[in-house]
């Protein structure tokens, strides 16, 4: 099955498919800057917890100084992705509900889709990830923050496969 025909099955998103047109998966995964896409692909394919949160982490601590500029009496934010991280080092099960707790105080800080990046660093495995990284398309171009995120993607995930294919 060719890649596209796999997208198509999984009801990916068209762009996501118009994109790949004739790639492999090995092609679009090195060539993707849509990290969004990307994570979309892991997600099916047994995403490990840890990596996502990483990613999440990293996205969230990206857009963190656009997000304080914007919200400066915001505490939470930092605080939930200063939980996640603490989890990362750590992933204790004690690590792990504070980092709950403060992901959901970030959450209920948010006032915007933009606060999705930063207060997803703390919430679970991939949806964690692909939330903080759907985000970034709507952050300022020069930024570079979504391929800087697609980047940092494939060097924790260099290759994927598909299961079960």
């Amino acid at each position: 099955m060719k890649f596209k025909e796999y997208l198509e099955s999984r009801n990916a998103c068209q762009g996501a498919i118009d994109w790949v047109s004739d790639k492999t998966l090995a092609e679009a995964w090195q060539t993707c800057d849509r990290p969004e896409w990307m994570l979309w692909l892991y997600e099916r394919n047994n995403p490990d917890k840890m990596t996502c949160v990483k990613i999440a982490v990293y996205a969230a601590r990206l857009v963190l100084p656009i997000w304080q500029e914007k919200y400066p009496d915001d505490k939470c934010t930092q605080q939930a992705i200063e939980a996640a991280e603490k989890w990362i080092e750590n992933p204790s099960e004690k690590n792990w509900v504070e980092a709950w707790v403060a992901r959901a105080a970030a959450a209920e800080a948010a006032a915007d889709a933009g606060a999705r990046a930063a207060w997803a660093a703390a919430a679970d495995a991939a949806d964690a990830a692909r939330a903080a990284a759907a985000a970034a398309p709507d952050l300022p171009a020069e930024a570079g923050i979504n391929k800087t995120i697609a980047d940092y993607i494939r060097q924790l995930i260099p290759t994927i496969e598909i299961v079960g294919e």
